[in-house]
């Protein structure tokens, strides 16, 4: 199962085993924050803010060397394991007003033990998520926890006048669109297309690949200057991959890729940390393929995907 991306800001921001003190939110945003997390809880976990999440996302402002950020992923790893558990064993034992309509007796006892089942659950994931809470703030001097402490009460304060209220993405109607998204857990597609007709036209596609996998962390480096116009593009893992239409130049960070007449540019290790990836080649494939129209990332992704998988050159680098 594919970890959790904790780094992506959604409609809603959670911080599961730290709550500020009161000195740094007042108590109508505390209870908020709490009425938040817990409603929240059951209902959707992709958009959890914990400590290890927040130190990997801040990790260059705190100074962190890549020894401690690596034992942080793999705390953030062991966070996804902890709620994904919890989700398999609340899926088993729900409590569910659908009890209303079942035709045979539901007895005071049947329903006693499983709501103390699930407090019990809730409890033992809690416990688990603080004592997680312990082992990140344990690799931090007080000044770093400090920090973290002050940046989730401002989200906090943000989310409570709502300003951090979702948008709801519009479709392509410009004629292009750039944008990227996740091909398996160590692949990422970043592309640059533009539509006519039925039709779409690749200007570039980034087939990006990590040397282990892909793992949140946020804190990327400052926007490489590079010496070209306007580029399309935007981050694959840890890096900018972009693309300058009218030189036809692709940018690995600062590393300029004459494209030339090919379309694809392969990119090995954005999973590096202060190591930019590596540039493995770049590959010609026909640049327009049928899409029907123009529409939204998701959909783009879907066709997209599907359009590339069909070149074996793709299919081996992916694959090796």
């Amino acid at each position: 199962m594919a970890p959790l991306r904790f780094a992506v800001w959604v409609p809603v921001l959670l911080m599961l085993s730290h709550q500020p003190t009161q000195a740094q939110v007042p108590d109508t945003l505390r209870a908020f924050h709490d009425q938040v997390v817990f409603s929240q809880l059951v209902k959707e976990m992709s958009g959890v803010v914990h400590p290890v999440a927040m130190a990997l996302a801040e990790w260059r402002a705190l100074g962190l060397t890549e020894s401690q950020v690596r034992e942080l992923q793999d705390l953030e790893d062991e966070f996804g394991r902890i709620l994904f558990k919890f989700l398999e064993e609340r899926d088993q034992e729900l409590v569910s007003p659908s009890m209303w309509w079942d035709a045979e007796p539901v007895s005071e006892l049947e329903i006693r033990t499983l709501v103390e089942r699930k407090v019990e659950q809730e409890v033992a994931v809690m416990l688990a998520l603080i004592e997680l809470r312990d082992q990140v703030f344990g690799l931090l001097s007080e000044d770093q926890r400090d920090f973290l402490r002050d940046k989730v009460g401002d989200q906090v304060g943000s989310l409570r006048r709502g300003a951090m209220s979702s948008v709801t993405p519009h479709p392509c109607v410009s004629g292009s669109l750039s944008g990227g998204s996740r091909l398996s857990p160590t692949v990422e597609l970043l592309y640059v297309l533009s539509f006519e007709a039925d039709s779409a036209h690749v200007d570039v596609l980034f087939v990006a690949r990590a040397d282990d996998r892909i793992r949140s962390i946020g804190g990327l480096p400052p926007r490489p200057e590079v010496p070209t116009g306007r580029l399309s593009g935007g981050t694959a893992g840890n890096w900018y991959l972009q693309f300058d239409r009218e030189t036809r130049t692709a940018w690995v960070d600062d590393q300029p890729v004459d494209v030339g007449d090919d379309v694809v540019v392969l990119v090995q290790g954005i999973d590096r940390l202060l190591e930019p990836p590596d540039v493995v080649g770049t590959v010609d494939i026909p640049r327009t393929f049928y899409t029907g129209g123009c529409a939204d990332g998701r959909w783009a992704h879907e066709h997209l995907r599907g359009y590339v998988l069909q070149f074996p050159e793709i299919q081996d680098f992916i694959g090796g």
